[in-house]
């Protein structure tokens, strides 16, 4: 068998450097000595291979379960353990937030999934950055309808692998969208996901960018009032208060989708990936109503949650 050529874009000194500093454990003096190069030099080639993929650096998600924040909301909300992503003293906007959080999500999902298990999914920004990270393969299903809310880069990356709900996420009336659900390709799909050994949702706040906004679900108007009745957001276009108490809406009704209460009782861990300050009382109302198995969100948004929570107290519980 002829030898694999390395691929045309590594750099030699690049991939030596790294090999020597990483694998070798070299320090970057000797490796400076050892390609006739300064050590500042060695320090932008090794940048050069983090930043090329020559080099890939892994940690173990389950431990960011062991930052403080995260082990303190974990031990007052049993229901759900969380695991939060570090404060890195930078403010980012909500792309950046939402592609941290899909690399965490990414890691433990590659960490923990077998390759028979079933990944099911709801749709949003986040979800759909942490699933295309995944490999290639993966037997996907969606929890929703709306095929237009899970993006084509889902359908390129699983092919045939991915099943979707072939169902709007709104039927025109509560009637029309029982008779969907009881389709039998729809039934099994649904089936399918409620039974999937894993489930990935995303956390949705009330502000005119939610998804739900973006998909034309619901409208700005539709949030401000939802808002004022008392909600502080959805998951999977299911919307509760900040106790965690979904409310009974006709966009309930009308939905196409797998209900938090089967998920509920369903087997297999269900996690949420979500950040940014416009989510912090959805996320509250999602760990006070013990929606999710599994919150990964950012180490800000962690602490804003606990302080606002310890503020609260049970005032809004008992109200």
């Amino acid at each position: 068998m002829m030898p694999t050529a390395a691929p045309p874009h590594v750099d030699d000194k690049v991939l030596r450097a790294a090999w020597l500093y990483y694998r070798e454990n070299l320090t970057q003096d000797s490796i400076a000595a050892a390609l006739g190069v300064s050590r500042a030099t060695v320090g932008r080639l090794l940048e050069r291979a983090r930043r090329e993929g020559i080099v890939r650096v892994e940690i173990d998600p389950d431990l960011l379960g062991a930052v403080g924040i995260a082990a303190s909301l974990s031990a007052k909300y049993e229901r759900t353990e969380v695991l939060v992503v570090p404060a890195d003293g930078v403010e980012h906007d909500q792309a950046e937030i939402n592609a941290r959080l899909a690399r965490a999500a990414a890691q433990l999902l590659s960490g923990r999934l077998n390759p028979e298990d079933t990944l099911a999914i709801g749709w949003g920004d986040t979800v759909v950055k942490s699933v295309t990270q995944l490999p290639a393969g993966r037997q996907i299903v969606t929890l929703t309808g709306g095929v237009g809310s899970y993006p084509g880069a889902l359908s390129a990356r699983f092919g045939e692998s991915l099943a979707m709900i072939p169902a709007p996420f709104l039927a025109s009336t509560p009637e029309r969208a029982e008779a969907f659900a009881s389709e039998g390709s729809i039934e099994r799909i649904m089936a399918q996901a409620v039974a999937a050994q894993w489930k990935l949702v995303g956390v949705g706040g009330l502000n005119p960018d939610a998804s739900i906004v973006k998909f034309g679900y619901q409208t700005a108007d539709d949030l401000h009032a939802l808002e004022a009745a008392g909600s502080v957001g959805d998951i999977l276009g299911l919307f509760y208060d900040i106790n965690g108490e979904v409310f009974d809406l006709d966009i309930h009704r009308r939905r196409i989708g797998v209900d938090l209460d089967d998920l509920a009782t369903a087997p297999g861990t269900l996690i949420a990936a979500a950040g940014g300050k416009d989510k912090r009382m959805a996320m509250l109302g999602a760990l006070r109503g013990g929606f999710v198995d599994l919150l990964v969100t950012t180490e800000e948004d962690a602490r804003a949650i606990a302080e606002y929570d310890d503020g609260l107290g049970d005032q809004e519980r008992d109200g």
